[in-house]
C-alpha cells in the first residue's frame, strides 16, 4: 500500500474528490467526503478516506481495520491491562471478529448468486409445469429472504439460530424438510481451525485456505501483523509455547462469539464455501461424519404457512440431533 501511495499521491487530488469552485477560481474541499465519526464509531481516518477514494472498499476496510486494532494495542501501553493475555485476547478478539464478517458477507453474496441460478433454471420449466414451478419459485424466494435475514444479523453461527437459518437459507432437499449442507467431514475440532489459521498467517501453508474466505483475507492480513509483536512479549514475559499461547487465545475468541458451525470446503483445502459446513467441536480431536439425519419426507402442503410450519418442526427435531454429542468419537484426528 506505502508503493501504491508514493505512487499516485496521498490524498488524491482528482476533481473528483477536490471539486473546483467555480465562483471564486480555485479549488475546494468538498466536506462531505473529508474523513469524521459516524454513528459506527470508527476512526475519522484520512488514510481510509485515500485508500478508498484510489483503490476501492476492500483495501479501505482493510486499512481501517488493521489501523484501528494497532490503535487499541497502543492505548495499552503503560496502563494496568498492558499484559500478553489482554493483548492476545483485544487482538484475537477483532481477528475472529473480522473473520466472521468477511465469511458472513461471502456466504451472502455466493448463497444468492446459488439461489439465483436455481430461479432462472426454474423459471424455464414454467411452461412445461406452471403450477409446480411457481411453488418452487416461491419456496425458492423465502430461502433467498432467509438468507438476507441470516445476514443482516450480522450472521449467526451458533447451534441454534445459526443452525436454523442456514438451513432455512441453504438447506438441501424437500423445502419442508430441508437437510443442513454439513461437508462429507462434518466435524472439525477447535485446534484444527486456529491451527490452519496460525500456519497460513506465519507462512507454513502457502495457499490461503478455510476458515478464510479468500486469499485477500483482511483478517489473515491483520493476525500476519500482530503476531510478532505478541510473540516478542510473550517470549519476554512467558514461557512455553507461543504457538499454543496464541491459539489459545484464537479458541477463547471463537467461543466468545458462539461459534459452533462454520462454511467450510468438502476436502478442507481452499476456501471456506457456503455448501459445505462443518460443526466446530470445542472438546476432543475426533472429526467424524455425523450421523445420518434422514428422516421420512413430510408431506407436502400447498399452503405456506403449513409448509413452514412443517419446517419450523423439522428443523427444531434435526437441530437437537445435529448437536447432540454423547457420543464420543473414535475416528482419527483430522488433520487440515
Amino acid at each position: 500500500m506505502l508503493s501504491n501511495y508514493q505512487e499516485t499521491g496521498f490524498p488524491s487530488v482528482s476533481e473528483a474528490f477536490w471539486p473546483s469552485n467555480v465562483k471564486k477560481g480555485k479549488l475546494s474541499i468538498d466536506v462531505n467526503e473529508w474523513p469524521n465519526f459516524t454513528s459506527s464509531n470508527d476512526l475519522p481516518l484520512l488514510g481510509y478516506w485515500a485508500a478508498y477514494k484510489n483503490w476501492g472498499p476492500q483495501v479501505g476496510e482493510e486499512y481501517r481495520k488493521r489501523t484501528a486494532l494497532q490503535f487499541e494495542l497502543d492505548r495499552l501501553d503503560g496502563t494496568a491491562r498492558d499484559k500478553p493475555i489482554h493483548r492476545r485476547a483485544l487482538a484475537c478478539t477483532q481477528i475472529i471478529r473480522v473473520l466472521l464478517s468477511e465469511l458472513c458477507t461471502m456466504v451472502l453474496k455466493k448463497g444468492t448468486a446459488a439461489l439465483d441460478k436455481e430461479v432462472v433454471a426454474t423459471q424455464r420449466l414454467t411452461t412445461q409445469a406452471p403450477e409446480g414451478s411457481r411453488a418452487m419459485l416461491a419456496a425458492l424466494e423465502r430461502k433467498k429472504g432467509a438468507l438476507n435475514a441470516w445476514a443482516e444479523l450480522g450472521g449467526r453461527w451458533d447451534a441454534t439460530d445459526g443452525h436454523m437459518g442456514i438451513n432455512r437459507a441453504l438447506g438441501t432437499g424437500s423445502t419442508a424438510q430441508p437437510k443442513f449442507p454439513w461437508a462429507s467431514t462434518a466435524r472439525v475440532s477447535i485446534n484444527d481451525v486456529t491451527e490452519s489459521m496460525y500456519k497460513q498467517a506465519t507462512g507454513a501453508i502457502a495457499d490461503a485456505k478455510v476458515p478464510f474466505a479468500s486469499r485477500h483475507s483482511t483478517a489473515l492480513a491483520m493476525l500476519k501483523t500482530v503476531i510478532t509483536s505478541l510473540e516478542a512479549q510473550h517470549n519476554a514475559a512467558m514461557s512455553g509455547s507461543f504457538n499454543v499461547w496464541l491459539r489459545k487465545g484464537l479458541q477463547q475468541a471463537l467461543q466468545g462469539e458462539h461459534v459452533d458451525i462454520l462454511p467450510w470446503t468438502a476436502s478442507g483445502s481452499g476456501y471456506a464455501n457456503p455448501k459445505q459446513w462443518v460443526r466446530v467441536l470445542y472438546e476432543g480431536t475426533a472429526a467424524a461424519r455425523p450421523a445420518d439425519f434422514d428422516t421420512e419426507d413430510i408431506v407436502n402442503n400447498s399452503e405456506e404457512e403449513d409448509e413452514d410450519a412443517a419446517m419450523d418442526a423439522h428443523l427444531a427435531g434435526e437441530q437437537a440431533q445435529d448437536f447432540e454429542d454423547k457420543e464420543e468419537c473414535s475416528s482419527p484426528h483430522s488433520k487440515i
